[in-house]
């Protein structure tokens, strides 16, 4: 948290030296596809990936030096995968599936550097912290066995984040944005090899990494600029 925000403040202190400073706050939704990547995982037989969504909510605060802006944002996300499992009836001799679903809550910390284009679009890049508040698991085998797994995955973990999107509509001090955020887990999410998703046994650990698709929407309103005093070297800021 605390290197973010260094960072943040660098950012902000490099740029401002170039334009006219101003700021924005906003509220935030998201929703989109998720998928738990794990090579052992994808290349098991008896796992099938079914479409799987998650989503968040949050504020963020921006800092604007002409059409450059370093956003801050705090997400509460939600994250899901789903699979179809195949096990072999030992009775009958057939083939049985079982539906298996994993999920953590997380709070995102995203630090993000983004260019508003003059025709109204934007591209962003950043890195993404997400602290994990909960996990859990369930399967329709055995209902139940998996339950609360927080203590199976890492606290936190890093992320890099792209996005794009569009200024859509808005007032003078008011607008609403839309657009896409692709984030990939930099680490593995476990911390308890060869346990947790999958309880079948792999020749190698693998691990698992999380990727999410989302659509974005912002609600952003400008807050102010600062501005230097004639009288007194003093800068302020001057609330719209």
């Amino acid at each position: 948290m605390r290197k973010i925000a260094c960072v943040f403040l660098l950012m902000s202190a490099v740029l401002s030296g170039r334009t006219q400073t101003w700021f924005d706050i906003g509220l935030k939704a998201e929703g989109g596809l998720n998928l738990l990547i794990n090579s052992n995982i994808s290349n098991d037989a008896d796992f099938t990936y079914k479409p799987s969504g998650g989503y968040g909510f949050g504020a963020k605060l921006g800092v604007n030096f002409g059409d450059h802006e370093v956003t801050f944002d705090g997400i509460y996300s939600r994250f899901n995968q789903n699979w179809q499992v195949n096990i072999l009836d030992t009775a009958s001799g057939g083939d049985e599936f079982y539906d298996k679903n994993f999920y953590f809550n997380a709070f995102d910390l995203i630090l993000m550097y983004r260019y508003n284009n003059p025709n109204g679009s934007y591209v962003e890049i950043g890195p993404q912290w997400s602290v994990v508040m909960s996990a859990g698991g369930s399967n329709t085998y055995a209902p139940g066995s998996d339950g609360d797994i927080a203590s199976k995955m890492v606290n936190g973990f890093p992320s890099a984040v792209i996005g794009f999107g569009q200024y859509m509509f808005g007032t003078e001090n008011f607008g609403i944005t839309t657009g896409l955020r692709f984030k990939y887990a930099l680490g593995d999410m476990f911390n308890d090899p060869g346990t947790y998703p999958s309880p079948n046994a792999y020749d190698s650990y693998a691990p698992s990494n999380a990727f999410s698709a989302m659509f974005v929407i912002e609600f952003n309103y400008d807050l102010g600029y600062m501005a230097r005093a004639q009288c007194k070297q003093r800068t302020k800021l001057v609330l719209f």
